[in-house]
């Protein structure tokens, strides 16, 4: 087995060799011709099975691979996470700027894009079922909205919008939104938290944020006596880099009542479970946290992400995305591990928990799901799909076009 790749946990090893490597030319071969990134991502998976990546009669499960590769780069036993991964990461965010050297997210020129974000539900639908989209919730103009359901009934909210069908056993059923979004750098935002937002935002249970007796010991730990606010988050960030690792999780495998627990006791987080678990650290210590979710408006491929946002005295609202811990990695990162701490490039932002909550309508997932990506001559496909039967939710592909200069 490989060290650092957690054993004794349910998985599912329900996707294929061929499928598996679609996803992982993604996340490694983005910009690499189609057909010598298969033949690069194949070896690849070849060395990782080699040292140990459990497999069950040839089928896989991404985040036992996905994180195989960056437990096995951290062991000193393969470089593909630093030779491909986060090369890979950082030309994604890098659009306009000379490949390998750090951009400035705050000197990003204002511009508008235009997205296209349509997904393609694939079970059957119930009677008076809702299909939603997220919107951006600074929309530049009426979104038009469509769907191949001719008489769908369709309404419009912050940060979504539901198409409501009869019931139907077409499968494939298509829903799309077009829209311009302006483009404008994330820093922090000034302004004042009244007594009412500072309850709403230090509050202990809210989804995926919570504080537990085992965080609030973690928090009071990492924060230092007498350390103003600003130093206990820098305190919290460090600790996520240096103790745990960002990759895949296995969201099924988190326990509601705390769910924190499972990044702390694997050492692995993604996107909204780090996010999460620093936003329960911050309020552990009464400061203001929110998750924040949308989309990067990169050209080459965008999919859901979540990032955070902390309230600082004197500061306001500031911004910080984890995934620059992930880009700090390996040759020259130094340079690129504050990329988006206090800043952020152009997003689409589409939910600010709780009160803008775009959710996934009254569409039923899953127990236990896979997401992966693939490359198509739209650009990039993420595909949920169940875990365990293999069958298809939902496939949701995001078109970014800037607009002007």
């Amino acid at each position: 087995m490989i060290p650092g790749l957690p054993t004794g946990r349910i998985h599912h090893r329900s996707v294929t060799r061929a499928r598996m490597i679609e996803h992982m030319i993604v996340h490694g071969w983005l910009f690499e011709p189609l057909e010598p990134a298969r033949a690069a991502a194949s070896q690849a998976l070849d060395r990782l099975l080699a040292l140990g990546l459990p497999q069950d009669q040839g089928r896989l499960d991404p985040v036992e691979v996905m994180n195989g590769f960056r437990a096995a780069g951290r062991a000193g036993l393969d470089t593909t996470w630093a030779e491909y991964l986060v090369p890979n990461a950082r030309r994604l965010v890098t659009p306009g700027y000379e490949v390998g050297h750090r951009p400035d997210p705050s000197a990003l020129p204002d511009r508008a894009y235009r997205v296209t974000l349509t997904r393609h539900f694939f079970l059957p639908i119930s009677d008076g079922c809702r299909l939603r989209l997220p919107l951006s919730l600074d929309p530049g103009g009426q979104p038009d909205l469509s769907c191949s359901v001719p008489d769908a009934e369709i309404r419009v909210g912050a940060g979504w919008a539901d198409f409501r069908l009869a019931a139907t056993d077409a499968t494939g059923i298509r829903c799309s939104a077009r829209m311009t979004v302006p483009g404008r750098s994330q820093k922090a935002s000034g302004g004042e938290l009244t007594a009412v937002e500072r309850a709403l935002y230090t509050r202990p249970l809210e989804g995926l944020v919570r504080v537990t007796a085992r965080v609030q010991a973690l928090a009071d730990r990492l924060a230092g006596r007498g350390a103003e606010p600003g130093r206990q988050v820098a305190g919290f960030l460090d600790f996520l880099d240096r103790e745990l690792c960002q990759g895949a999780l296995a969201h099924y495998q988190m326990s509601p009542e705390a769910p924190g627990d499972l990044v702390l006791d694997d050492g692995w987080y993604d996107c909204l479970a780090g996010s999460a678990l620093l936003a329960s650290l911050c309020r552990a210590r009464s400061i203001p946290a929110r998750l924040v979710g949308g989309y990067g408006l990169y050209s080459a491929a965008s999919g859901a992400h979540n990032w955070i946002e902390i309230w600082l005295e004197g500061s306001g609202w500031v911004p910080f995305d984890l995934t620059s811990l992930e880009l700090g990695q390996g040759e020259g990162g130094h340079n690129w591990r504050e990329l988006f701490l206090g800043r952020l490039d152009h997003r689409m932002v589409v939910e600010r928990l709780p009160r803008q909550f775009a959710g996934p309508g009254s569409l039923r997932l899953p127990s236990a799901w896979h997401l992966l990506a693939r490359r198509s001559g739209e650009g990039v496909v993420h595909d949920l799909l169940d875990a365990v039967t293999g069958e298809s939710v939902y496939s949701e592909t995001i078109v970014v076009e800037p607009l002007g200069s």
